[in-house]
């Protein structure tokens, strides 16, 4: 009788235990086509699974390396000493180490899916600042973080192990711990995913078209942003629906413990929520009433009781303002300021073209504006340079115009920059007022 070698024994075993290569490979926490090779004498098993195998069959690491069964009373003594407690033990480690291998073969295939989604992100930044094709880099990132998330659920799934009842309870609760251990890195990886795709949105949100690409640093800005708001959205839609969608279909494994853990954790989710929601919508609101409230109060506003200080005023500041070109290269007239033809005054408010005051340093010609009464006669007339101010308030009450107030354009300027800063650091405190709850609820959670 011909003697049979291991990769035949295996399969006659696995036969007669109503088994499948599949079936075995899971167990063994290798593929089919490692079994089917095995049974085809191609290769033999690892020195490691061999007393694994021998368990699982329920023989002998003796009988399994010669390929056949041994006379009763053999098989008799090789149980009594597989029965001791350091071959029990043995298994275990075994085991232990057949997990640990598995988990690390599925952490080395998660970086995979790591680096695709890196390579995307590359991808973007290249698209985008080296040939200024905002949208482009947007739509190939995209395509790198889909390729990302499929490959992730792909070894996800082929990484998953059985759970076989018969097996003791200990390798039970290991299995389960491991292919939970899975999910959650899945569920890390797709969180990363979804961060990156918040990271890009600007690239399709703030281009023109697909022909123009946003500065870098309006990028950044915007997309970690957008990452914050997308990553936020994305672990709360986690932990309120998928969480536990996942433990029902046995995904996640879960105690009686842990479910409640996890129950009390989204109680104090919601409660995090609730606080960082109404104080940043608190701050929002606070932030749009800056403009409208504050501004008249930020502003400075120069206010003059006679004419010849406003004039003066009007005058150098026309002279001195650093923002001025000339804009008048040939005047009609050129007259010393104040002067002024009677004859030649607009009706009210006018503006007598002709007239200009010339600056003899700077060699700048400045308008005159005149103001004037219902009969047509001059109440007042001054330099006119729109660049130097932003508003200029008359008196109609009063005969003499007086008092006059007049806003200059540095003037609001200034206001507009201590405002935004105040609005800056409304920002900054929703973004603290953010962070704090998350630290809060991550701290108390686990």
């Amino acid at each position: 009788m011909e003697k049979r070698t291991i990769g035949k024994f295996i399969a006659v075993l696995r036969k007669a235990n109503g088994m499948t290569q599949k079936e075995l490979g899971e167990r063994l926490f290798v593929s089919d086509k490692t079994v089917s090779r095995w049974e085809q004498d191609e290769s033999t098993p690892e020195l490691a699974l061999i007393p694994v195998i021998a368990e699982i069959f329920g023989i002998t690491t003796d009988e399994l390396l010669r390929g056949e069964r041994n006379s009763p009373e053999m098989r008799e003594e090789y149980t009594a000493v597989e029965e001791l407690p350091h071959i029990k033990t043995l298994k275990k480690k075994q085991f232990a180490n057949m997990l640990h291998k598995h988990t690390v073969k599925f952490r080395n295939m998660s970086m995979i899916s790591i680096g695709i989604a890196l390579l995307g992100l590359i991808a973007a930044i290249i698209c985008d600042v080296g040939f200024t094709r905002a949208v482009i880099g947007f739509c190939v990132g995209m395509i790198f973080l889909i390729a990302s998330a499929i490959c992730q659920l792909c070894f996800t799934t082929s990484a998953r192990l059985p759970i076989d009842e018969d097996e003791s309870e200990d390798r039970i609760i290991a299995c389960r711990a491991a292919n939970s251990s899975f999910v959650g890195s899945t569920v890390g990886i797709l969180m990363l995913d979804l961060a990156l795709f918040g990271f890009l949105l600007p690239l399709a949100v703030f281009s023109l078209d697909g022909y123009t690409g946003i500065g870098f640093g309006g990028w950044m800005v915007y997309g970690l942003l957008f990452a914050a708001i997308t990553l936020i959205l994305g672990y709360l839609l986690y932990a309120f629906i998928i969480r536990g969608i996942l433990i029902k279909s046995d995904l996640l494994y879960a105690d009686d413990a842990e479910l409640e853990k996890l129950k009390k954790n989204n109680r104090l989710l919601k409660k995090m929520l609730i606080t960082a929601g109404s104080i940043t919508l608190l701050l929002c609101i606070m932030i749009s009433l800056v403009d409208p409230i504050l501004m008249n109060f930020a502003v400075k506003v120069n206010v003059f009781d006679n004419h010849e200080e406003f004039q003066e005023f009007m005058r150098l500041g026309a002279i001195s303002n650093t923002f001025v070109s000339p804009q008048i290269a040939v005047a009609t007239e050129t007259v010393p300021f104040p002067s002024y033809e009677p004859d030649d005054i607009p009706s009210y408010m006018g503006q007598r073209e002709e007239l200009y005051y010339y600056h003899e340093e700077s060699g700048d010609y400045f308008p005159i504006a005149t103001v004037t009464n219902e009969d047509g006669s001059v109440i007042l007339e001054y330099v006119d340079d729109h660049t130097f101010y932003s508003k200029i308030e008359f008196n109609y009450k009063s005969e003499d115009l007086l008092p006059i107030k007049v806003i200059t354009r540095a003037d609001r300027q200034i206001a507009y920059n201590t405002l935004s800063n105040i609005k800056a650091l409304l920002t900054i405190l929703i973004a603290v007022n953010i962070i704090t709850c998350t630290v809060i609820y991550f701290k108390k959670s686990y």
